[in-house]
């Protein structure tokens, strides 16, 4: 009996651990809630945190979801913007700050290094591109950091979780993982092309991916408009030449 009370104890605190708001001693700032993978094998979305707490000071940006997968949430120096998924053009409305988001990820960063892109570049060639650029400005390509990109994307795929779960695959259900399909929430997709905006992104580094992105990526981004009107989890895109990528410097 007293191990089997060790063992459910552990599980215990393993499962606060992967939940739990985390504040680890890293560059620019970078805090973290919530975790995907826990979210993907558990189907766990409860809030890890409230809208109210989360870093709003300005020049910090972030990106995460809501609780129980029902909008997605975009930050823009400071500011907490959300797109809930009742709406179904993608819209972002006022939200109470007393909601919970099931993930989030932020950092702060005062000054950026400005590069404009030399070519056309699909989704893979702009995260190589990425990392290429960090490795050469001395960032730590094993630490997360946010970047941004402002510009315009020839194809740009993204989408609002509704938080209506669903048993069934189809074009509008939303998945992590194959092999989780009890997990699934439905979303509403959106393909522009020619987009302009602004995209905001997560690099997890190592530690963190799966964490902060989805397994296997590590890479995480959400899209906002140049109105600041429409926003959303990104899955897939191109970026046009001249589009300006930004890495943290401080």
């Amino acid at each position: 009996m007293n191990h089997l009370n060790r063992l459910f104890s552990i599980l215990a605190i393993a499962s606060t651990i992967t939940t739990s708001s985390i504040a680890a001693d890293m560059p620019f700032k970078f805090t973290h809630s919530g975790n995907f993978k826990h979210m993907i094998y558990t189907g766990d979305d409860r809030g890890t945190i409230k809208l109210s707490e989360v870093p709003q000071q300005e020049n910090t940006w972030g990106l995460g979801a809501l609780a129980g997968r029902t909008g997605e949430i975009i930050q823009i120096d400071g500011k907490i913007l959300v797109s809930p998924g009742s709406d179904l053009e993608g819209k972002i409305l006022p939200h109470d700050p007393n909601e919970q988001a099931f993930l989030f990820a932020s950092g702060q960063v005062s000054k950026w290094h400005d590069i404009s892109l030399p070519v056309d570049m699909n989704q893979s060639q702009l995260e190589e591109f990425i990392l290429k650029e960090a490795k050469r400005l001395g960032l730590s390509t094993e630490q997360p950091f946010v970047f941004r990109l402002q510009g315009k994307y020839p194809e740009l795929r993204w989408h609002v979780v509704t938080g209506k779960k669903t048993q069934t695959m189809n074009e509008h259900t939303f998945s992590h993982a194959p092999h989780t399909k009890k997990h699934h929430v439905e979303k509403h997709i959106f393909n522009n092309l020619n987009a302009q905006g602004q995209l905001i992104g997560i690099y997890s580094g190592p530690q963190l991916e799966s964490v902060v992105t989805h397994p296997n990526e590590y890479f995480h981004a959400h899209y906002v408009d140049d109105q600041a009107k429409i926003s959303g989890h990104v899955e897939a895109y191109s970026v046009a030449k001249g589009t300006i990528l930004k890495l943290p410097l401080e």
